[in-house]
């Protein structure tokens, strides 16, 4: 994995553009910034993880580190894409209320730096306590980006960071692609992310979703001066306030059983 120190001129170049700020007018910065939702209580709890849903991922987890997970079949995360992704997925025409949001052997190996990415060759370094977070992660996500590849996938921003590096923790989502012969969407890689990479999306137009409140202490974490006036504004791009009616149609779903009653891990 590369250092600080050995970031290339044109990646320190970007970096610094994107502490410069991401800047948009302020009064709609600090309209953004400053407004509470009516109703932050039940969106928070509606953005929530079921317990029962962190009790299973966590199982999962001890079995990969017994050396009990089985590498041949995919794993789950959620057992139902949360509303976030949901939503973006929904106004992509992707119907994703029911998919689960699985990860392969492979993924956890690469995620905790047992083996190499194969695209870049570097190890990552997430941590286990950070990967147990996972599901709340994706569940009250801190932004989400269209993938840069044009094909519909999506890349979560969360509150993690490498335990190496420092840098700033992204899930890649697979969207709707099939396993055996169910479609989910697969989480295919969790590792830092150098900052010029969001300056370059945000720049691309990638921003689908930020949270009013994560986002600003999130730049102001990676060193932006002036948080609120980094904050976007319009273009279509949501926050957890356009959720609100959704979110709460979200949380009467996760009353039901998931999977009919099934055991969330497969």
């Amino acid at each position: 994995m590369r250092t600080q120190a050995q970031e290339t001129v044109p990646e320190k170049r970007r970096s610094r553009r994107f502490l410069a700020g991401v800047v948009c007018a302020a009064l709609c910065a600090f309209s953004v910034f400053f407004a509470v939702p009516a109703d932050a209580k039940s969106d928070a709890a509606a953005f929530s993880v079921a317990t029962e849903e962190t009790a299973a991922w966590n199982a999962t987890l001890d079995d990969y580190f017994a050396g009990r997970l089985n590498a041949r079949v995919p794993h789950t995360v959620l057992s139902r894409t949360p509303d976030v992704l949901t939503r973006l997925l929904a106004d992509d025409g992707v119907p994703s209320t029911e998919m689960r949001i699985i990860i392969n052997k492979s993924i956890l190996d690469k995620t905790l730096g047992k083996t190499a990415s194969k695209f870049t060759g570097e190890f990552h370094h997430v941590g286990e306590t950070n990967l147990r977070a996972l599901p709340a992660e994706l569940a009250d996500p801190v932004a989400v980006f269209d993938s840069a590849h044009g094909n519909g996938d999506k890349v979560v921003l969360t509150t993690l960071k490498d335990t190496e590096s420092g840098e700033s923790v992204i899930v890649a989502v697979a969207v709707a692609t099939t396993r055996g012969h169910e479609t989910v969407n697969a989480v295919s890689s969790v590792h830092g992310r150098r900052l010029g990479s969001f300056h370059k999306w945000m720049e691309d137009g990638l921003l689908r979703y930020f949270h009013t409140k994560k986002f600003p202490q999130w730049l102001d974490s990676v060193g932006v001066r002036n948080p609120r006036a980094a904050i976007p504004c319009g273009n279509g791009v949501l926050n957890e306030k356009d959720f609100s009616d959704f979110a709460r149609d979200g949380a009467k779903r996760k009353n039901k059983s998931p999977n009919d009653g099934k055991e969330f891990r497969k």
